[in-house]
């Protein structure tokens, strides 16, 4: 995610994965204390399910970011980006 000049950065992560038949949804709202400098902010998040359990291997993604200052707010929004999921350690 890029921001520049906000005070807040939050995220809406949306994850959708097809297994089979069945299809996995999650999702994860969050939000970050970070400098907002006009360059990339990495972050990560943990997606839990509630219709299965995520396994390794395509998956698609939809983001949706904010970044506010004390004046306006500005929405960034990605929407069905593939990705590949890696099953975690724990």
């Amino acid at each position: 995610m890029v921001c520049q000049d906000a005070r807040l950065l939050a995220i809406r992560l949306e994850l959708t994965q097809t297994i089979g038949r069945l299809k996995v949804v999650g999702s994860k709202s969050k939000e970050f204390d970070t400098i907002c400098d006009g360059t990339p902010q990495a972050f990560t998040a943990v997606v839990r399910s509630q219709t299965g359990l995520f396994g390794g291997g395509k998956a698609v993604a939809s983001l949706t970011g904010f970044a506010c200052n004390m004046a306006l707010c500005k929405k960034q929004t990605l929407t069905d980006v593939e990705i590949l999921l890696r099953r975690s350690a724990d």
